[in-house]
């Protein structure tokens, strides 16, 4: 089978997969995002560590980053009031991990740290809040998944035909400017049309010029959470994240833009819904 063809098949079932998620409801959502925050966890910490990895650090890191992603989610749930238990237990992981940061033996035990934490609020805080926005409105949830692929979908077409400019050659070579615009304007144009084609679906939540700025918005956030995670991957020496996904690469190299865009919806909605 082809690079193509792999790509393909990938990310047919991974864009089902997420569809069918939202879809299906909030538990749904809230295994999607476990199982992204321990995928992501687990390779932002092979990625970092190499061969320094330690097996008590690294299972760890990704029951913390469970944890946070859980505990953020039960906030608007019928466990809510459960919530504060929840965020301490999490509180009581990263005194736990720093404790078992002591028995590893590790002479640069302050990095080994930092890339823990970092972890846990680059990846499981973003992951967790999806809950809050899935919560907040389903639809919503969906307009953002579709403005991210829209805006890659953009960016390729306009890129490749059209870039001469590049947007940041120190850290993406192939990015350009007119790539950057071509993909701001497919979600400009989608932000617009969903609210002329389906006017009632975001009824109550925002205007129309909101929501036109939402995608200004979500665009933007989008580049620049790519932008994050290829400034990772140079600063680490590696290509792609991963390997999980045939043809994509890691798990990372397909939520990177996801990451920012999440808490941009969340905090977007939350003062939109307080000011309007």
């Amino acid at each position: 089978m082809g690079n193509l063809a792999k790509r393909s098949m990938t990310g047919i079932v991974y864009v089902g997969a997420i569809v069918g998620c939202i879809l299906s409801g909030d538990i749904a959502v809230l295994i999607l995002s476990m199982l992204f925050s321990a995928l992501g966890v687990a390779e932002f910490s092979m990625l970092s560590e190499k061969d320094r990895i330690h097996r008590a650090s690294f299972i760890m890191d990704i029951a913390g980053g469970m944890l946070l992603t859980f505990s953020i989610a039960m906030c608007y749930s019928s466990l809510s009031a459960s919530t504060p238990l929840f965020l301490l237990a999490w509180l009581l992981w990263v005194l736990g991990r720093m404790i078992v940061e002591l028995y590893i033996h590790q002479q640069d035990a302050l990095t080994h740290l930092c890339h823990s934490i970092a972890a846990q609020i680059y990846i499981a805080l973003p992951l967790g809040l999806l809950n809050l926005v899935n919560t907040l409105s389903w639809p919503l949830t969906m307009f953002m998944f579709i403005l991210i692929w829209l805006n890659d979908t953009g960016a390729f077409i306009v890129g490749s035909q059209l870039g001469r400019h590049r947007l940041f050659e120190r850290i993406s070579p192939k990015k350009s400017w007119e790539g950057f615009w071509g993909g701001m304007f497919f979600c400009i144009v989608a932000s617009a049309a969903v609210c002329f084609i389906y006017p009632g679906v975001f009824s109550g939540i925002m205007p129309i010029g909101c929501w036109i700025g939402y995608g200004v918005l979500v665009s933007a956030f989008a580049t620049w959470g790519d932008l994050v995670e290829s400034m990772i991957k140079r600063t680490l020496g590696v290509k792609d994240s991963g390997n999980i996904l045939p043809g994509h690469g890691g798990i990372l190299d397909r939520i990177d833009s996801l990451l920012f865009v999440i808490p941009l919806t969340f905090i977007y909605i939350v003062i939109a819904r307080s000011i309007i």
